[in-house]
Protein backbone atom coordinates (compact mmCIF):
# COMPACT_ATOMS: atom_id res chain seq x y z
CA UNK A 1 0.00 0.00 0.00
CA UNK A 2 1.38 3.61 -0.81
CA UNK A 3 1.10 6.08 1.78
CA UNK A 4 1.27 9.72 0.39
CA UNK A 5 0.66 12.90 2.48
CA UNK A 6 -2.91 12.30 2.11
CA UNK A 7 -3.26 9.09 3.78
CA UNK A 8 -4.43 8.51 7.08
CA UNK A 9 -1.82 6.08 7.74
CA UNK A 10 0.84 9.15 7.02
CA UNK A 11 -0.71 11.65 9.28
CA UNK A 12 -0.94 9.18 12.38
CA UNK A 13 2.46 10.05 13.05
CA UNK A 14 2.30 13.12 13.32
CA UNK A 15 -0.88 12.98 15.59
CA UNK A 16 0.87 10.90 18.43
CA UNK A 17 3.64 13.85 18.40
CA UNK A 18 1.88 16.96 18.20
CA UNK A 19 -1.90 15.35 19.18
CA UNK A 20 -4.66 17.70 17.62
CA UNK A 21 -3.05 20.88 16.72
CA UNK A 22 0.56 22.31 16.42
CA UNK A 23 -0.23 25.03 18.69
CA UNK A 24 -1.14 23.34 22.03
CA UNK A 25 1.29 19.94 21.65
CA UNK A 26 -0.50 17.37 23.78
CA UNK A 27 0.69 14.43 22.30
CA UNK A 28 4.65 12.32 22.78
CA UNK A 29 6.19 16.00 22.01
CA UNK A 30 4.78 17.60 25.10
CA UNK A 31 7.57 17.46 27.18
CA UNK A 32 10.70 17.80 24.58
CA UNK A 33 12.86 20.09 25.31
CA UNK A 34 15.99 20.89 23.08
CA UNK A 35 17.30 24.19 24.56
CA UNK A 36 19.45 22.56 27.24
CA UNK A 37 21.73 21.16 24.32
CA UNK A 38 21.60 24.56 22.55
CA UNK A 39 25.13 25.30 23.86
CA UNK A 40 26.84 22.56 21.96
CA UNK A 41 26.09 24.05 18.67
CA UNK A 42 29.70 25.83 17.84
CA UNK A 43 29.03 26.51 14.21
CA UNK A 44 27.68 30.40 13.35
CA UNK A 45 24.49 30.22 13.50
CA UNK A 46 22.04 32.64 12.07
CA UNK A 47 18.75 33.57 13.98
CA UNK A 48 15.34 35.34 11.54
CA UNK A 49 12.34 36.49 13.14
CA UNK A 50 9.72 38.47 12.53
CA UNK A 51 7.47 40.25 14.93
CA UNK A 52 4.12 39.68 13.23
CA UNK A 53 5.78 35.88 12.55
CA UNK A 54 3.77 33.59 14.23
CA UNK A 55 6.83 31.73 16.60
CA UNK A 56 6.70 35.02 19.23
CA UNK A 57 10.47 36.71 20.65
CA UNK A 58 9.46 34.41 23.79
CA UNK A 59 10.11 31.18 21.97
CA UNK A 60 13.23 32.34 19.82
CA UNK A 61 15.24 33.95 22.90
CA UNK A 62 16.74 30.48 23.89
CA UNK A 63 18.09 30.13 20.93
CA UNK A 64 19.80 33.84 21.24
CA UNK A 65 20.99 33.39 24.71
CA UNK A 66 21.81 29.66 24.27
CA UNK A 67 23.60 29.34 21.15
CA UNK A 68 27.16 30.56 21.54
CA UNK A 69 28.25 31.67 17.77
CA UNK A 70 24.88 33.60 16.92
CA UNK A 71 23.49 36.46 15.24
CA UNK A 72 19.45 37.16 15.52
CA UNK A 73 17.80 39.08 12.87
CA UNK A 74 14.49 40.38 13.51
CA UNK A 75 12.63 41.72 10.05
CA UNK A 76 9.75 44.29 10.92
CA UNK A 77 8.43 44.11 7.90
CA UNK A 78 7.87 40.24 7.56
CA UNK A 79 5.40 37.27 9.06
CA UNK A 80 6.34 33.39 8.61
CA UNK A 81 7.87 34.13 4.84
CA UNK A 82 10.53 37.02 5.11
CA UNK A 83 11.93 35.59 1.82
CA UNK A 84 8.73 36.36 -0.41
CA UNK A 85 7.73 39.48 2.11
CA UNK A 86 11.44 40.70 2.31
CA UNK A 87 13.20 39.40 0.03
CA UNK A 88 15.82 42.52 -0.48
CA UNK A 89 16.97 42.20 3.52
CA UNK A 90 16.25 38.29 3.45
CA UNK A 91 18.85 37.72 0.52
CA UNK A 92 20.78 40.95 0.13
CA UNK A 93 21.30 42.47 3.48
CA UNK A 94 25.21 43.08 4.32
CA UNK A 95 24.80 41.96 7.80
CA UNK A 96 22.94 38.38 7.00
CA UNK A 97 25.68 37.82 3.75
CA UNK A 98 28.88 38.65 5.94
CA UNK A 99 28.18 36.97 8.75
CA UNK A 100 27.88 33.74 7.16
CA UNK A 101 30.40 35.22 4.73
CA UNK A 102 33.21 34.89 7.42
CA UNK A 103 32.22 31.82 8.89
CA UNK A 104 33.03 29.80 5.59
CA UNK A 105 36.24 28.28 5.07
CA UNK A 106 36.18 29.29 1.58
CA UNK A 107 34.69 32.61 2.29
CA UNK A 108 36.49 34.56 -1.02
CA UNK A 109 34.21 32.26 -3.18
CA UNK A 110 31.23 34.21 -1.59
CA UNK A 111 30.00 36.97 -3.89
CA UNK A 112 27.62 39.36 -1.52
Amino acid sequence: MLIDDHSPLFLLPLKIRYGPSYFNVLGSLRDWDIVGMLHKIHCPTLLISAPDDEVQELAVLPFFLEIPKIKWVELQSSTHLPMFEEPERYFLSPALSIHFAESLPFHHFFVP
